[in-house]
């Protein structure tokens, strides 16, 4: 007997960054807003991706995936009905204690786009990410 196979959206599961819940002392888009018009044209969508995870990354709003995976799971139900419980899910999360992730863009020209972006605030980023910068590309 063959095995039925559940298929779900991708988009339906992916975790969404509030893009209004930053601390604006902590992180200031607008120091890089020019810089990133100027890279992605007339692609909104990767405008919007880009300073969603510029937020999440420096807006001290998350203080570890968990945080975000939290938010969603009140407002994302595929979410609720493929993992039953919010222990569940939180416990099938990588690295629950750190602000992780994946960035997953359809070229790697668009990664190259957000490496772009970090490069700009390095100041922001640890001497760790800095020194491996060109293995993310």
């Amino acid at each position: 007997m063959a095995k039925k196979v559940e298929k779900f959206n991708l988009s339906d599961h992916t975790l969404e960054i509030n893009p209004r819940k930053y601390k604006y002392t902590k992180f200031d888009f607008s120091e890089i807003e020019d810089y990133v018009l100027a890279l992605v044209g007339s692609r909104d969508y990767q405008y919007k991706a880009i300073k969603e995870i510029m937020i999440y990354l420096w807006g001290e709003s998350y203080k570890s995936i968990i945080d975000l995976a939290k938010e969603n799971w009140k407002t994302k139900t595929a979410i609720q009905e493929r993992f039953q419980s919010e222990e569940n899910f939180l416990g099938r999360i990588p690295l629950p204690d750190r602000l992780s992730g994946v960035v997953h863009m359809a070229t790697g020209a668009r990664v190259i786009i957000v490496t772009g972006c970090i490069n700009v605030l390095v100041s922001r980023v640890s001497g760790t990410l800095t020194k491996y910068n060109s293995c993310i590309a």
